[in-house]
């Protein structure tokens, strides 16, 4: 399982964050941190909201697709962290 970082850029409107939540549990993913900023608006009005989360590195491809067609994806950190379990 690999530990991802995507930093996305939302319209401050209700509905926003579930957009971007959706395909992560969709996939699979695990949640592990929100971090949401909302007194640090980007050029274009939006609110940078940073999420970590653990997932299968084979769909980590898949999902920032899916995530760039909903929002404005301003960064993510592919593989941070390979995690196992014995």
């Amino acid at each position: 399982m690999a530990i991802v970082s995507i930093v996305v850029e939302l319209k401050d409107q209700p509905g926003q964050l579930l957009r971007v939540l959706e395909p992560i549990s969709r996939l699979g993913g695990n949640i592990l941190s929100i971090v949401h900023q909302r007194d640090k608006k980007t050029p274009l009005g939006r609110i940078p909201v940073e999420i970590s989360l653990q997932i299968d590195e084979k769909k980590v491809e898949d999902l920032i697709k899916i995530i760039k067609s909903e929002t404005i994806v301003r960064s993510y950190n592919e593989v941070r962290l390979i995690a196992t379990t014995s």
